[in-house]
């Protein structure tokens, strides 16, 4: 069974004068709270892993957790949320939730702030794609988003897109850039939680996002976007093949998680949830030299279930 979308979280329990546990928490799987980010909506977590698996009252822990329950939301888990842990009807806690990767995320802040995000092109090298791809009225999700210029072309030829993108900086934007853009922007990033804009989509788009995803998440990263999908559904998307010399173990010249060997994982993973590759296979240049980009759609079977969850 695939496992539960996971997230990384920094929990500070509150000292037992003010309200907090009395003994310490324990975080291991039988620790099972819930968080709160809006007032009554309970999401059910499950800790599966710990830097210090044993927190006294008034401590800080960062957490890896497990989004358990198939059923719930837990879209407002993004990063950079805020909650309340409740244990019973009792809050002994708050958190926070950390980016899958810090350092890539400080670039992307950067990137912005810098103005770099500017000079962009008007059209991504897989934007030539989208026509092969969608047609007019079909729903798409843009996954990581980023200046939200595949958002814009994609609505300017009638699709009825949405994007999610975990930057705060390019979400802002993205809505200042293309005020189109504006309610179908939402925070989020792969593995996905829940189902953004009610799911059910008709194709997804992930330009340049997948070589952000660590290995070890791959498999999830893809259960999630076949949830969202509709039987029949497609995915258009690119990946990256850096010389090898020019990466410092899982990082670029930017200190980007970069995994140089996604499309190594592109026959198993995919195939494993009823994914076929169609004929498309392009390739494309950035604006680095020593990158060649690799341009993908896929379709989902219809006699493949969407997957379930396990932690």
């Amino acid at each position: 069974m695939p496992l539960a979308p996971r997230i990384r979280v920094e929990v500070h329990f509150k000292p037992t004068a003010e309200g907090g546990r009395v003994t310490p928490a324990h975080l291991t799987t039988s620790y099972r709270p819930h968080f709160v980010v809006e007032p009554g909506q309970l999401l059910g977590v499950v800790f599966v892993h710990a830097e210090a698996p044993v927190v006294q009252p008034g401590e800080t822990a960062v957490a890896t957790v497990a989004l358990m329950y198939e059923g719930v939301d837990y879209a407002a888990l993004v990063p950079g949320a805020v909650f309340d842990l409740v244990e019973g009807s009792q809050v002994v806690a708050q958190g926070k939730v950390l980016p899958p990767d810090e350092a890539t995320a400080r670039f992307y802040d950067s990137y912005v702030e810098r103005g770099e995000i500017q000079a962009e092109a008007p059209l991504s090298a897989i934007a030539r794609y989208f026509d092969v791809a969608f047609k007019a009225g079909d729903k798409v999700l843009d996954i990581g988003a980023g200046s939200g210029r595949d958002l814009a072309v994609l609505i300017g030829k009638g699709v009825d897109a949405y994007g999610i993108e975990p930057n705060e900086a390019m979400r802002t934007f993205a809505l200042k850039k293309h005020p189109q853009l504006a309610g179908r922007v939402q925070p989020g990033s792969l593995p996905m939680r829940g189902m953004p804009f009610g799911g059910n989509f008709d194709g997804v788009v992930c330009s340049a996002v997948l070589m952000h995803v660590p290995q070890e998440e791959f498999l999830q990263a893809w259960e999630s976007i076949r949830r969202v999908l509709k039987p029949n559904g497609r995915v258009l998307f690119s990946l990256p093949s850096m010389r090898p010399d020019l990466l410092a173990g899982d990082r670029d010249r930017d200190g980007r998680l970069f995994n140089n060997d996604a499309a190594d994982l592109l026959g198993a993973v995919p195939a494993s949830l009823g994914f076929s590759r169609l004929e498309l296979d392009a390739q494309a240049r950035s604006a680095y030299p020593d990158i060649t980009w690799s341009i993908y759609l896929f379709e989902a079977s219809p006699a493949t279930p969407r997957p379930s969850w396990d932690f």
